[in-house]
């Protein structure tokens, strides 16, 4: 939705009126004047109520991008800091403050936009870029996604190159790390008050926030505890909101967010359901897609699963829909592949399947499968198909997934008897290789990245131990072959089945409209357009 000319004026007019206000009130004691993210606070309540929008945040944890801790100030650090690229509704890289970019083997060029200030006033630079990248590789929120990077280097003014281990087609989709001022990280902070001896420093030193170049800055107000955010109008490409104050209220349990929303102590809220469970709230919701795929494990150390047509037999004979539907109560993505069908380079190969078992029946006798024990047993006459199926017993989505695998596998002479555990001693036993199936989770990076698991020691990687798809996923990543072929490949050896994607929910307050746009790559999407 576009701001008319007049709306936009009243709104430039507020947010210039903020900033005058800020600059004549007195208040805390500042290490680095030009941190704006400590400039004085606001006293104007008036002008506060004007736009009373409130999001969640942890006040024990930090709203630092790269120490932060809590999923809820992760999430609102992207409305401090800006990042080279973004993702779009379908995982591909969008460029933010590059401005063009191009990938070649193992090297990603990225331009550069020049006239990128930061909230300080002074421009954004490549060694900014530099700088940000190796705190970003350190960083849990990014390390992961950054695994396969080498390094970065300048090259000219306003170009980087990015060298990569391996060849990555995808790779600039990772390249969505929040940019941050040289010299204002949390460590460089305290070297220089240790080496300046300052007497006088905040007690609060290690929360100082880095320099962004976000779409909002962080402020305090007089006497208060917790922080508003502030519209930076001088933001790459101006930015202008409805809302130009956002209130931080501090919720201290997670659990309790949707709580906080219901009884009007904040006006907006995510819930990626981990737990398991979705419990109705009086608030307009809407889905949010995740990049978590949920999927089969097999073991291949089991003498049945190590056959492929075994294990094609059990992936056929999943009815994916009915998982949706029953065990995710459809807060899910059915998929036939291991990508996500969002993804644009995945969605020609999301077709029907019969999920009605005759084409597994027909895999299995096809290949000696045609025998049954006395015991009920499918076999061929020296292997039987009888498996134990492991699942945490602390989520009921995949409690449930796990009974209608079992159900539709059991309706097929396949044995499967259903192992629950508490979290912790469900992933030691993952670990170490103490299952026939398990129903696993995993959240992939932007670029879809599959060394999870045929990385050999990837987070994913357990009992699998036919390299074929590994092998052909490889050559994909290399250019020798296409995807085509690689999803042929991987069709063929099945080394895990996926399920579906799990996804989320956002929830507003009724009366905040435009709150429902929310995608992976930006949680607070169109928040410019948000009002009351």
């Amino acid at each position: 939705m576009k701001m008319k000319p007049i709306r936009r004026m009243l709104v430039r007019g507020l947010a210039l009126a903020l900033v005058l206000l800020c600059a004549g009130c007195g208040g805390k004691t500042e290490t680095d004047p030009t941190d704006v993210s400590q400039t004085e606070p606001l006293t104007d309540t008036a002008q506060i109520r004007y736009n009373d929008l409130r999001l969640a945040y942890a006040r024990g944890d930090k709203l630092d991008p790269f120490l932060a801790k809590t999923t809820v100030n992760r999430q609102l650090t992207t409305l401090l800091y800006d990042s080279l690229f973004t993702v779009d509704e379908h995982f591909e890289a969008k460029p933010l403050l590059a401005k063009e970019y191009s990938t070649d083997g193992l090297t990603v060029t990225v331009s550069v936009n020049s006239d990128v200030r930061f909230t300080d006033g002074t421009y954004m630079t490549t060694a900014d870029i530099l700088y940000s990248f190796e705190l970003a590789k350190e960083a849990d929120a990014y390390k992961a996604r950054l695994q396969n990077f080498e390094s970065a280097s300048a090259v000219g003014a306003n170009q980087l190159l990015f060298t990569l281990e391996s060849p990555d087609p995808n790779a600039a989709a990772c390249l969505d790390f929040p940019i941050i001022k040289t010299g204002t990280s949390a460590d460089d902070r305290k070297k220089a008050a240790e080496e300046s001896k300052q007497e006088n420093t905040p007690k609060t030193t290690d929360q100082v926030l880095p320099v962004g170049s976000g779409r909002y800055v962080l402020r305090y107000e007089e006497n208060e505890n917790d922080p508003v955010l502030v519209a930076y109008s001088d933001r790459f490409k101006g930015f202008f909101p409805a809302m130009s104050v956002i209130h931080l209220v501090n919720v201290t349990d997670s659990s309790a967010l949707f709580y906080s929303l219901e009884i009007g102590n904040i006006s907006f809220a995510f819930d990626d359901l981990s737990g398991g469970k979705y419990t109705r709230v009086n608030a307009t919701i809407s889905e949010y897609p995740m990049n978590n795929l949920i999927y089969l494990g097999m073991n291949q150390d089991d003498a049945a699963l190590a056959n492929t047509f075994v294990r094609q037999a059990v992936c056929a004979a999943i009815d994916r829909q009915d998982i949706l539907n029953v065990a995710f109560q459809g807060h899910a993505t059915v998929t036939h592949t291991p990508f996500n069908p969002l993804w644009t380079a995945a969605a020609e190969y999301e077709t029907s399947h019969d999920d009605s078992g005759a084409d597994a029946l027909t895999i299995l006798k096809e290949n000696g499968f045609d025998k049954i024990n006395t015991y009920g047993v499918r076999n061929n006459g020296r292997i039987s198909m009888s498996f134990d199926l492991l699942v945490a017993e602390d989520n009921d989505f995949k409690l449930m997934a796990a009974q209608q695998i079992a159900k539709k596998l059991n309706a097929l002479n396949i044995k499967v008897r259903i192992t629950t555990l508490p979290k912790q001693d469900y992933l030691n036993a993952v670990e170490l290789g103490k299952f026939d199936l398990y129903i696993g989770e995993i959240s992939l990076t932007p670029n879809m990245n599959l060394d999870v698991f045929f990385g050999g020691s990837g987070a994913a990687a357990h009992g699998i131990w036919n390299k074929t798809a590994a092998d052909a996923y490889h050559e994909y990543l290399a250019g020798e072959m296409n995807l085509d072929a690689f999803m042929e490949a991987f069709n063929s050896d099945m080394p895990f089945i996926p399920l579906c994607y799990r996804k989320g929910i956002v929830a507003s307050v009724k009366e905040l409209q435009g709150a429902q746009q929310a995608y992976v790559g930006d949680l607070f999407a169109d928040i410019e357009d948000w009002h009351f």
